[in-house]
C-alpha cells in the first residue's frame, strides 16, 4: 500500500496495515482509517483502530476516527461501547466536538435504539425537545409580531 497516496489509503483494507501505520505515526493515518471503516464490514476488526484514532493527540486522527464511527454504524447497524463511550467524550473536544455529534446521529439513525445506551436516547429526546420549543417559540414571536402589525396596519386606516 502506497502511504503517499489517499486515494489508495481510501481503499485500505487490511486492519494490521492500519496498525503499521499507527505505530510509524504516520502523517496519512487518518485516511487510512476512514478506508478501514469504508472497506472492512467486521467490526470487530475496525473498531479498535477507530477507539485508537479518536484517542490519538492529533485532532485530525480524531475526526477521521469519530467521523468513522458513523461510516461503520451505517455499513454494519451496530457499533461498540468502547466507540460510544469515545464519541461521548468527544463532544466535548472543540476541534472534533462536531464530527462526534455528527456520528451520534449517525449511530441513531442506522443502529437498532434498543442496543443504544440510556445517555444517547436522553440526548435525542432532550434535542428533540428544544427542537420544538424553538419552533414553538418562534410561532409565538410571529403571531405577536403579525397582530401587532396587522393592529397598527388598522389603526393607520
Amino acid at each position: 500500500m502506497d502511504w503517499n497516496s489517499p486515494g489508495e489509503l481510501m481503499g485500505c483494507d487490511d486492519p494490521v496495515e492500519v496498525d503499521a501505520g499507527f505505530d510509524r505515526g504516520d502523517p496519512l493515518i487518518g485516511v487510512a482509517v476512514i478506508g478501514l471503516a469504508l472497506n472492512v464490514l467486521d467490526p470487530s476488526a475496525v473498531a479498535p483502530r477507530l477507539h485508537r484514532a479518536m484517542r490519538n493527540l492529533d485532532s485530525q486522527v480524531r475526526y477521521s476516527g469519530a467521523l468513522s464511527v458513523g461510516h461503520m454504524a451505517r455499513l454494519n447497524g451496530s457499533v461498540d461501547g468502547t466507540s460510544l463511550m469515545l464519541l461521548r467524550e468527544l463532544l466535548g473536544d472543540p476541534e472534533v466536538g462536531g464530527t462526534a455529534e455528527d456520528a451520534l446521529e449517525d449511530v441513531w439513525i442506522y443502529v437498532k435504539r434498543s442496543t443504544l445506551p440510556g445517555w444517547l436516547r436522553r440526548r435525542v429526546g432532550l434535542a428533540r425537545l428544544r427542537g420544538k420549543l424553538d419552533l414553538y417559540r418562534w410561532l409565538l414571536v410571529e403571531g405577536r409580531r403579525e397582530r401587532r402589525n396587522r393592529s397598527q396596519r388598522s389603526a393607520s386606516s
